[in-house]
C-alpha cells in the first residue's frame, strides 16, 4: 500500500525521496527500500550513512525508482513489516 500525501506527517517534499552520499571511487552500494508510510525510508537512510561513513558511494532509493542494479557492487533491500 502506498502512502497518501499528507498522511502521518508525509508531505510531497519527503514522500519516498532518493538520496546519495559518499566518495566517488569507493564501493558503489544501493540501499533500496519499500515503505507504506515512510518509516522504512529513515531506516534505509541510516543504513546508507553507515556505508558512507565506511567510504562507500551509496544511493538510497525507493524500490519503484530503481531501473537496474548492474552498476552496483552490492545491493541491500529492506521493507516494512506488519
Amino acid at each position: 500500500m502506498r502512502a497518501k500525501k499528507g498522511q502521518r506527517g508525509i508531505t510531497p517534499d519527503n514522500l519516498f525521496s532518493d538520496s546519495s552520499c559518499g566518495e566517488t571511487g569507493g564501493k558503489k552500494i544501493l540501499v533500496a527500500y519499500a515503505s507504506g508510510f515512510g518509516s522504512t525510508q529513515g531506516i534505509a537512510e541510516a543504513i546508507g550513512q553507515v556505508f558512507c561513513d565506511a567510504g562507500a558511494e551509496v544511493d538510497i532509493k525507493w524500490i519503484e525508482n530503481i531501473t537496474g542494479i548492474q552498476n552496483y557492487d552490492a545491493v541491500v533491500i529492506g521493507s516494512a513489516i506488519q
